[in-house]
C-alpha cells in the first residue's frame, strides 16, 4: 500500500492552497476529536467499498452518531466524499510533501530523508494514506485520480532533480540506480508497516527501527556507488585536468 501512498502532487499545489474545501461551517465548529471521530469512519468505509458501495448507515454506526447529524454537516454522501479527498490531499501536501529536502543532492539521502517523513505522516494518519491509495486504485473518480496522477508526477519529478551522480558506480546508469532504490524503498517500508501493524504506535519507540532503516540505507550505498578509492582516483584527476 505504501507504494500506492506515494502515488498521490502540480495542479493539486493551486487547489490546497485554497484550503480544505467542501466542509461544512457547523462541521468545522465541531470539537476536533468529534471531527476525528467521523472522519476516521468515513475514511475507513469509502477505502473498504468505494464510492458507489460506501454505505453512511456505516459511517454512522463506526462514528457512533445519529444518521440525521452526519447529513446535518453533510447534505449527502458526495459532499462527505468531497470532503474527505480535500482534507486528504491538505493532509499529504501539508505533512509530507512540504517537508521534503529537495535541495540535498545525494540522491540516496534525499530518499531516506523522504522515506523518514512519509512514514512518519503515515503513522500519524494511516486512514487518510490508506483512502488515498484505495481511491488511487479503484480509479472510480477520473478527475481524482488525474488529480493524483499530477500529483506523483510532479513529486517524482522534484526528487530526481538536481541530484549529484558522481559518486554512482559508473557501470550503473544513474537512472537505474534511482529505480532500485525506489523499489528497495518501497519494500522495505512495506515490510516494515506490516510489522508496526498491531502495535501500539502512540507508545511506540521508533529509534530502532530508523536504526535498522539507516543500516539498509547503508547497504544500498554499498552496492550503488563507487569505493572511496575510485572517488579519489576521479578527485585527482579532475584536479590534474584544471
Amino acid at each position: 500500500m505504501t507504494s500506492l501512498v506515494s502515488s498521490g502532487i502540480l495542479k493539486l499545489t493551486t487547489m490546497v492552497k485554497r484550503g480544505v474545501r467542501n466542509i461544512s461551517e457547523a462541521f468545522s465548529k465541531l470539537d476536533p476529536a468529534k471531527q476525528e471521530q467521523i472522519r476516521k469512519a468515513a475514511l475507513n468505509e469509502f477505502a473498504r467499498e468505494g464510492y458507489e458501495r460506501a454505505s453512511t448507515n456505516n459511517i454512522v454506526k463506526e462514528a457512533g452518531i445519529a444518521k440525521g447529524t452526519l447529513f446535518y454537516y453533510f447534505p449527502n454522501k458526495q459532499a462527505l466524499f468531497d470532503y474527505l479527498i480535500e482534507y486528504v490531499l491538505n493532509y499529504v501536501e501539508t505533512k509530507y510533501l512540504k517537508r521534503i529536502d529537495f535541495s540535498e543532492p545525494d540522491f540516496l539521502t534525499r530518499y531516506w530523508k523522504a522515506a523518514q517523513i512519509k512514514l512518519e505522516s503515515y503513522l500519524s494518519d494511516k486512514d487518510a494514506f490508506e483512502f488515498l491509495g484505495s481511491m488511487y486504485l479503484r480509479q472510480e473518480n477520473q478527475t481524482l485520480w488525474q488529480r493524483l496522477d499530477a500529483m506523483y508526477q510532479d513529486a517524482m519529478g522534484k526528487m530526481l532533480s538536481n541530484l549529484d551522480t558522481s559518486l554512482l558506480r559508473t557501470d550503473i546508469t544513474a537512472e537505474y540506480a534511482m529505480k532500485i532504490t525506489a523499489w528497495a524503498m518501497e519494500g522495505y517500508q512495506s515490510e516494515l508497516l506490516a510489522r508496526l501493524q498491531n502495535q501500539d504506535l502512540a507508545a511506540l519507540d521508533m529509534k530502532p527501527y530508523w536504526d535498522e532503516f539507516y543500516e539498509f540505507l547503508q547497504v544500498l550505498r554499498t552496492l550503488l556507488y563507487k569505493k572511496q578509492g575510485e572517488v579519489e582516483n576521479d578527485n585527482s584527476t579532475s584536479e590534474s585536468g584544471n
